[in-house]
């Protein structure tokens, strides 16, 4: 391995493979990505913003092929990843980007009520932030196996790791689900259980763990409220991600295993 910052954070020509690849962070890590001379599966339930992507990085010489999937059906999962393993020799690493954060519940009465919270949306929240992981992981592993190397990162959030403050959310419309909260505390512990099983064939697993982003679809009430919670007083852009995204899936990250990358300004070190 070189010693050199500019091989050792290398990305070009690693195939790597991300889901929910058309969300605002999804789009960011597959530019960013692809800008250093990645290989990637682009995987989403809703493809028209990863096909942009594609287009835009159809010239500089990297393989992108995007495809459309529903996370929340196993069988539609198994089909697609069986196309990757197709159209790419090799399979560096897994991002298990994608999110389900029921939306849905906006449109429910009161819905800041846990009480009286639908299940359905609970266990779709399940279906996507963790059995998809599980799944797409379980795509992935033989095939790693067989390489003797691997990389895997899970993503799980600030909320995964601390109690949501719930007075942050107060007359906003807007709200954090139970279902999220669990799922992405879930996350720690589903890397641990991979890194320290599948360590032994060169296969490692990581967990980012990013705060909320700033957007314009957001009240600046909220943003100032959002932002009193860590060290910079401010939300993160989508850029702030883009160097511990490189870093995890470059060797600059080869010895590291079944942890946790927090990038949240602080807020989970108070």
């Amino acid at each position: 391995m070189s010693i050199y910052p500019n091989r050792l954070f290398s990305v070009k020509d690693k195939t790597i493979i991300l889901t929910g690849s058309s969300g605002l962070l999804g789009s960011t890590y597959a530019k960013a990505l692809l800008e250093c001379g990645a290989n990637m599966a682009l995987i989403d339930i809703n493809v028209k913003n990863s096909i942009k992507i594609k287009n835009g990085f159809k010239d500089l010489g990297c393989k992108v092929n995007v495809y459309n999937c529903d996370l929340s059906k196993p069988a539609e999962i198994s089909s697609t990843f069986k196309k990757v393993s197709r159209d790419f020799e090799f399979l560096d690493v897994l991002i298990n980007n994608a999110a389900f954060a029921s939306r849905q519940t906006f449109h429910v009465k009161d819905f800041k009520n846990y009480e009286t919270h639908p299940y359905d949306l609970w266990r779709n929240s399940f279906k996507v932030n963790i059995d998809a992981v599980h799944l797409c992981t379980q795509q992935v592993i033989s095939r790693m196996k067989k390489q003797q190397k691997g990389n895997i990162i899970n993503i799980s959030s600030t909320y995964g790791m601390v109690g949501p403050t719930f007075s942050t959310y107060k007359d906003e419309n807007l709200f954090t689900p139970p279902g999220y909260a669990v799922t992405k505390s879930a996350i720690l512990n589903f890397t641990r259980y991979i890194a320290n099983l599948y360590g032994k064939y060169n296969i490692r697993c990581n967990t980012f763990t990013p705060s909320g982003v700033a957007t314009d679809k957001l009240s600046k009430r909220f943003i100032k409220r959002y932002s009193s919670h860590n060290a910079f007083n401010r939300m993160a852009r989508p850029s702030d991600y883009i160097g511990p995204m490189i870093f995890l899936c470059s060797d600059a990250s080869s010895y590291m295993t079944g942890s946790n990358l927090i990038v949240d300004a602080g807020w989970t070190a108070r």
